[in-house]
């Protein structure tokens, strides 16, 4: 993403309304973990173009990782009033899970044809492990302990080990 952003700043120097570079730029913001320019840039591009619904998957994304569940999900909401895009509707159930509406977000879950999704990796993502043995049905005893295992290697990565002892 460091090469990407260098070549979209670049682009941008020239143009600075360059939608594609600003929308490319605005991911890489979000992987280096650089919420401020995220909202910064998904501002500028709705500006330009308020039909465009990648931004706000990116502006929900950071209000999920912020805690902010309830604008996560106004947001997801916005953005899928513009397209049916998958990422949304990922997040729209992260939110709703973050927000405890366990039941509201299995329902629009079942609703939607998510490929390569499922509802417990979201569960666990949003850290609400008891929850698994109602909503965890769609996972093997071994992928569930997989998942489990890539939760607190990231929880490790990230330094948050009072999770890990919840997992």
């Amino acid at each position: 993403y460091s090469k990407l952003a260098r070549l979209c700043e670049e682009i941008l120097k020239k143009d600075e309304n360059n939608q594609k570079a600003l929308t490319y730029l605005m991911y890489a913001y979000c992987d280096f973990g650089q919420y401020h320019l995220v909202l910064r840039t998904a501002d500028k591009i709705l500006r330009l173009n308020p039909k465009n619904s990648h931004p706000y998957n990116c502006k929900a994304m950071v209000h999920l990782v912020r805690g902010e569940y309830k604008n996560a999900l106004l947001l997801a909401d916005e953005g899928l009033k513009i397209a049916e895009s998958h990422d949304l509707k990922k997040t729209r159930i992260e939110a709703l899970i973050s927000l405890e509406r366990f039941d509201e977000a299995y329902e629009f879950f079942k609703s939607q044809n998510i490929s390569e999704y499922n509802f417990t990796n979201a569960i666990i993502r949003c850290g609400k492990y008891s929850q698994i043995p109602k909503y965890g049905s769609d996972l093997s005893e071994k992928e569930l302990l997989g998942y489990l295992f890539e939760r607190c290697r990231y929880l490790e990565r990230k330094g948050t080990h009072s999770e890990i002892l919840e997992v």
